[in-house]
């Protein structure tokens, strides 16, 4: 799959990863953002997901990414033993 080079948000962010409905509305992407923080100048990386009901916005350091992705593993794992 192809990633859209844009950020779907429309924001400076740089996409690195994204799955983007035909129409735009609903997403799920990560990126590198290039905001200026005074708290936490570590988490150059941005999580957007947008479905027609959410739309949050998170931002990671290394770590966080890699425990995120952990969990929602754990859990796909889990859901297939339990089911």
């Amino acid at each position: 799959m192809l990633c859209r080079k844009e950020c779907p948000k429309g924001t400076t962010c740089k996409p690195v990863s994204n799955v983007v409905d035909d129409t735009g509305t609903t997403f799920v992407c990560i990126g590198y953002h290039d905001e200026l923080k005074k708290e936490h100048t570590q988490d150059k990386f941005r999580h957007c997901f947008r479905s027609l009901e959410t739309d949050s916005v998170f931002d990671y350091d290394l770590y966080d990414l890699k425990s995120v992705i952990a969990v929602m593993s754990e859990a796909l794992l889990v859901e297939e033993v339990m089911s």
